[in-house]
């Protein structure tokens, strides 16, 4: 889809025939391709990519690209306020991972997205980049803040007739601020670029945050070099916090060399949408397998005279639990699939019913029940209402006696971009979790 002149908008999964050639050159070369067995290629990527002043968004599976522009220019700004969130996540170590988590360069790609936005909100809170400093002076009047221990020690007082000391004069200290000529320049310039990257995301219309700056964007102050040089002395200077930060971001924007390959282009995203998803659905639906992790039944090796063998630990890890008050639990599966063309297979399916059986047998007293929740389908197509074990002689006693004993897997749908707003605003879905706590088992055909 094409948004406006310089930005288009795909799917993340999309086929790259659809891909001009230096996208896709940028793409292969950052290894953000699946190849199927049949050799189709398509798109592993969610976020931006900015090539030749072109912005290119790839939104999550399941987003109907064929919606109003202004709907789908909304669905760009809550993906980068969604990968921001879950960056800071990430970074204060609030994201639970096990296996293969992010890589390197996801880790990488989501520092640099934040790095823009942090240039943008220093601009927009505090305006240009000033320090804060004091001077000190005399005067017959309290203006300022009365430094007294310089007063006492610079200023002779008269005695008074009470013996009272007057001093007629005060040692006084004002705080100013004053703006860095060099520092401000880079700052402008920096905000610039970041503008009109992502300023068209972070406003509540197309257009640029800031188009005052827009002219900087080619009067480069400095060389990039230069730049860092200017930053590092200024940083060795300042000391309070909000400074820092400030000097920092900008440090960071022109040390990024990948930043200013313009013939490469700039990537913001991840190429595992998946684990960003699976943190979505945990927060939304108020996750509490940590309490119930230690109660899964392990998987454990024995030697020939029935000792353990000492290996890596294995353990069942659902992806979410939730309980019901009457001893219930439900083990959630977050499947980032695009259940128009694919739909979880064989080992998702066992290991599903294999955690709530095992459990059952441990804990015979506990109702478990299991599902799939997937992003729902922009086709509006009819989806699978579960997944079920069946018989090869299809007699219907044989199927019910199986499904008694291993169960069934629910197929729960939802609106991905909802979930999305969701998590950034840390809400609770209480609908979507009372639907599958009280109304899930009745849905069954």
């Amino acid at each position: 889809m094409l948004l406006k002149d310089s930005i288009h908008v795909f799917n993340d999964g999309c086929k790259t025939s659809l891909l001009p050639d230096k996208l896709l050159n940028l793409l292969t070369q950052k290894q953000l391709l699946n190849y199927s067995q049949n050799a189709l290629k398509t798109v592993a990527f969610t976020g931006f990519i900015f090539v030749d002043d072109v912005t290119y968004v790839f939104l999550p599976k399941s987003v109907n690209l064929s919606e109003e522009p202004e709907y789908i220019r909304s669905c760009c700004s809550i993906l980068l306020r969604t990968l921001q969130k879950f960056y800071r996540q990430f970074n204060s170590n609030n994201i639970r991972q096990y296996g293969n988590g992010l890589d390197k360069d996801d880790v990488e790609c989501l520092s640099e997205f934040s790095t823009y936005i942090d240039i943008i909100e220093n601009w927009r809170t505090y305006g240009a980049y000033n320090k804060r400093y004091t001077k000190q002076f005399r005067s017959n009047l309290t203006r300022g803040k009365i430094n007294w221990q310089r007063t006492v020690k610079t200023v002779t007082p008269f005695i008074t007739k009470s013996q009272t000391p007057y001093y007629p004069t005060f040692s006084t200290t004002i705080s100013r601020t004053k703006e860095i000529e060099a520092i401000v320049k880079i700052q402008k310039w920096c905000t610039a670029v970041a503008d009109e990257h992502i300023g068209w995301l972070l406003s509540h219309s197309s257009s640029l945050l800031f188009p005052e700056l827009s002219h900087h964007i080619k009067n480069v102050p400095f060389s990039l070099q230069q730049m860092a040089v200017i930053l590092q002395q200024e940083l060795q200077l300042t000391f309070d916090e909000r400074s820092t930060h400030q000097l920092n971001s900008l440090l960071k924007f022109v040390l990024n060399d990948s930043l200013y390959a313009q013939q490469v282009g700039e990537i913001f995203g991840v190429k595992h949408f998946w684990i960003v998803w699976e943190n979505i659905l945990r927060k939304t639906l108020s996750d509490e397998s940590r309490e119930y992790l230690d109660k899964m039944p392990q998987p454990v090796y024995y030697d020939e005279d029935g000792n353990k063998v000492s290996t890596n630990k294995i353990r069942q890890i659902p992806d979410i639990i939730i309980e019901k008050e009457d001893k219930e639990l439900f083990f959630l599966d977050a499947k980032y699939y695009n259940v128009d063309f694919n739909l979880p297979g064989w080992s998702d399916i066992v290991k599903q019913l294999f955690y709530a059986h095992t459990y059952t047998i441990s804990n015979p007293n506990t109702v478990t029940t299991t599902a799939f929740i997937f992003p729902k389908s922009r086709n509006n197509r009819k989806c699978p209402k579960y997944v079920a074990v069946v018989s090869p002689d299809k007699k219907e006693d044989s199927n019910q006696n199986m499904q008694s004993k291993l169960g069934i897997i629910h197929c729960v749908y939802c609106d991905v971009i909802q979930k999305m707003k969701q998590y950034i605003n840390s809400e609770i879905d209480n609908e979507l979790r009372s639907y599958i706590l009280n109304e899930i088992n009745q849905q069954r055909a």
